[in-house]
């Protein structure tokens, strides 16, 4: 990484360390009495979700909404709220969880690969016009399984799931990032805390002759194993949240 790019990656952590505490002067605040340090609930009217938010007073923030409840707060949490400010509590928001474990469905793509001949114009160094042909391979993925240009190459995607926890060394919390699962009832006793992304996709190849493509569905591979949807509760190891905990 050249000084550069270590400048900018720099910058935007700083930038990301700062934002709880860089806010409009103008922005309206609640009228709270609390004189100790605390924290208030935010909740994200579109999503269902909340966090604890340092302690802020403005009445809104990223698109998260003030609520009266608090909670009191030492040096130490303050110090946790930098690293986890923008990830909210996973067992306390389970519904969301499992909606978006039920929304992420399994898909195919295809690769395609096809050649066009291009003109590349120039001018030499006296002025004149000239230009040559040339011939360009392009390549990709897509979802269409009858595009001609298709080679028979298939992905099949699929989402897992990841959290968070925080860690305590050398005097400072830093967040840490769960393996990757196939179901989130997997880590969150160890990894509770989310972001709104929560999943990444992965994928494995296959080859087919290209006539057979269209006549493929995702359910015809049987290589990642699917989320237990059919439970919709959440099992900790000392308690049980259901569908119904707000």
């Amino acid at each position: 990484m050249n000084k550069p790019e270590i400048r900018k990656v720099y910058l935007r952590i700083l930038a990301i360390l700062a934002c709880p505490f860089i806010l409009s002067g103008c922005a309206p605040k609640s009228e709270c009495s609390v004189t100790r340090a605390h924290a208030h609930r935010y909740v994200n009217p579109k999503t269902g979700v909340f966090t604890y938010i340092s302690n802020f007073e403005y009445l809104q923030h990223d698109g998260y909404v003030w609520q009266e409840d608090y909670i009191t707060l030492n040096k130490d949490d303050i110090d946790a709220f930098k690293e986890k400010y923008d990830l909210f509590y996973g067992p306390k928001n389970w519904k969301y969880l499992y909606s978006r474990m039920a929304s992420k469905k399994d898909y195919l793509e295809f690769y395609y690969e096809y050649t066009t001949d291009d003109y590349v114009s120039q001018t030499d160094e006296d002025g004149n016009e000239c230009g040559y042909w040339t011939t360009t391979t392009h390549t990709g993925w897509s979802r269409d399984p009858y595009d001609s240009d298709n080679t028979g190459r298939v992905r099949l995607c699929h989402n897992r799931f990841y959290g968070f926890r925080l860690n305590y060394k050398d005097g400072k919390y830093k967040r840490e990032q769960s393996p990757l699962a196939d179901d989130i009832r997997d880590f969150i006793d160890e990894y509770p805390y989310f972001d709104l992304e929560g999943s990444k996709v992965v994928g494995m190849e296959f080859q087919f002759k290209r006539r057979d493509l269209p006549s493929l569905s995702p359910s015809d591979f049987n290589v990642f194993r699917a989320p237990n949807l059919a439970n919709p509760d959440l099992y900790t190891e000392n308690t049980q949240v259901s569908m119904s905990t707000k």
